[in-house]
C-alpha cells in the first residue's frame, strides 16, 4: 500500500509540470510510444498533439504486424484533420522496414511541409531482409533494382519555404528536380542519396544560397558515358553566386583529383571554417550503374603533381580553423594539406586520414613531410588518423 501511495505521488507531481515541459519530456520517446501515454488520461493524450518534435523511428518495431500499427500511429499523427493546424518544428523518419510501401509517405512529408517543418530529416534505408521469404515476397513487389530504395517526389522535400535543416540519407529522388524553394535552408546534407544526374545536384547547390553546413556523398540513377569524365561538383560552387553563409563544407568522393577546382571553389566561400573532404567507396544499387561525384583533370591524367597558386582565398588565411583530408597515396593530397598548414592564419587542427595502404608504406613519408612544413598558426596542432 505504501508503494502505491508513493508512486500515486510521483505521478502526480508528474502531471503539476507546464504542459510545454511535459511534452519536451514525450519528446525523447519514440513517437509510437509517446503516444501510448494518452492511456494516462485525457490530460496526456492532448499533451501529445503538442508535441512539435515528431520523430518517428522503426528501429524496435519487430515483425509486418507491428509495424503496421506504427505506420498507422504516424498516419494518425501526420494525416488526421485535427492536426492539420497544429505546427511542427521537426519530423525524423527513420524506417528500414519494407511494408513501408504499404504508406503514403511522401503525404507525411507533406503534411509535415503544411505544418511548417523546419527539421526535416529522412533516413530510408536499403531493406534487410532476414530470409528468403521476406527477400521473395519483396521482389514481387517490386519492378526493378531501383525500387529496392526508397523513392521520395523530389518537389515534396525540396520546395518547402520553413526549411532550415535538411538531411537525407539512403534513399532515391524520383524523376528530376524541377523547381528548388528553399530560402531559409541553412543546413543541406545528402549522405548516399540518388539523384536522377548531376543536373539535379547543381540545380539544388546553385538554389540554396544561405547554406551554412553542407555534406555530400550522392551518385546518379542515369547511366553515363564512360568516355565522359563526371561532371565537377567544385564547379557548382564556382559558377554560383558568393556562399558567405558556409561554414561547415563536408565532401565525400570515390576519388579526388580536383585539387586546383578546390582552391577555385573556395575563392566563394569566405567565412569557410571548417572543410572535411573524405574518400570513401560509395554504395551501389546492385545492377545499376551509380556516377559518383569524383573530379578528374583530363588534361594531365589522373596522376598530378598538383602546384601552389599564387593567391590565397579569403577563408583559408582568415577564418580555416578545422582541415580533414584523405591521403591515399597521392601526391596532390600532401601538397594542398602543406599549402594550409602554410597559409591559414587560424588553422587549430589539421588531419589527414590514411588507409590501410598509405599508413603501412607511407605513414612516416606523411609524418616526416607535414612536421617538417612550416606552419603560419601558432595553434595548429597536426593529427595523422590510422
Amino acid at each position: 500500500m505504501a508503494k502505491d501511495t508513493k508512486l500515486k505521488a510521483m505521478v502526480d507531481r508528474i502531471s503539476e509540470l507546464p504542459d510545454e515541459l511535459l511534452s519536451h519530456i514525450l519528446s525523447f520517446l519514440p513517437l509510437n510510444f509517446a503516444y501510448t501515454t494518452g492511456l494516462i488520461s485525457k490530460r496526456w493524450k492532448t499533451l501529445c498533439k503538442l508535441m512539435i518534435d515528431l520523430h518517428f523511428d522503426d528501429k524496435l518495431v519487430k515483425g509486418e504486424e507491428e509495424f503496421q500499427r506504427f505506420g498507422r500511429c504516424v498516419d494518425k499523427v501526420m494525416l488526421s484533420p485535427d492536426m492539420n493546424n497544429q505546427p511542427i518544428r521537426g519530423f525524423h523518419l527513420n524506417c528500414c522496414h519494407p511494408e513501408l510501401l504499404l504508406f503514403d509517405y511522401d503525404q507525411w512529408i507533406e503534411a509535415a511541409k503544411l505544418r511548417g517543418v523546419q527539421d526535416l530529416q529522412l533516413q530510408l534505408s536499403v531493406f534487410p531482409f532476414k530470409t528468403a521469404y521476406e527477400m521473395s515476397k519483396w521482389e514481387s513487389r517490386t519492378k526493378s533494382m531501383e525500387d529496392k530504395f526508397i523513392s521520395v517526389a523530389p518537389n515534396n522535400i525540396f520546395s518547402c519555404r520553413t526549411l532550415v535543416i535538411l538531411k537525407l540519407e539512403r534513399l532515391c529522388v524520383a524523376g528530376n528536380i524541377l523547381s528548388v524553394h528553399l530560402p531559409l535552408l541553412k543546413t543541406l546534407h545528402l549522405k548516399s542519396v540518388y539523384l536522377q544526374n548531376s543536373d539535379n545536384l547543381k540545380k539544388l547547390i546553385s538554389k540554396s544560397l544561405v547554406l551554412e553546413d553542407l555534406y555530400v556523398m550522392v551518385g546518379y540513377k542515369e547511366r553515363l558515358d564512360v568516355k565522359r569524365p563526371n561532371e565537377k561538383i567544385l564547379s557548382y560552387f564556382k559558377d554560383s553566386l558568393v556562399f558567405r553563409n558556409l561554414i561547415q563544407l563536408d565532401l565525400v568522393f570515390e576519388f579526388f583529383y580536383g585539387w586546383d577546382d578546390l582552391k577555385d571553389m573556395l575563392q566563394n566561400c569566405p567565412n569557410l571554417e571548417v572543410l572535411l573532404i573524405h574518400e570513401e567507396i560509395i554504395p551501389k544499387l546492385q545492377d545499376i550503374v551509380i556516377g559518383c561525384e569524383w573530379t578528374v583533370d583530363v588534361r594531365n591524367g589522373f596522376y598530378t603533381i598538383w602546384k601552389s597558386p599564387n593567391f590565397v582565398p579569403k577563408c583559408i588565411s582568415s577564418r580555416l580553423r578545422y582541415c580533414t583530408l584523405t591521403y591515399e597515396g597521392m601526391e596532390d593530397s600532401l601538397r594542398f594539406a602543406e599549402y594550409v598548414l602554410q597559409n591559414a592564419r587560424l588553422l587549430q587542427v589539421m588531419t589527414v586520414k590514411t588507409t590501410m595502404f598509405t599508413r603501412s608504406v607511407y605513414h612516416q613519408k606523411i609524418l616526416d613531410e607535414l612536421n617538417s612544413c612550416p606552419k603560419i598558426s601558432p595553434f595548429c596542432k597536426l593529427s595523422i588518423e590510422l
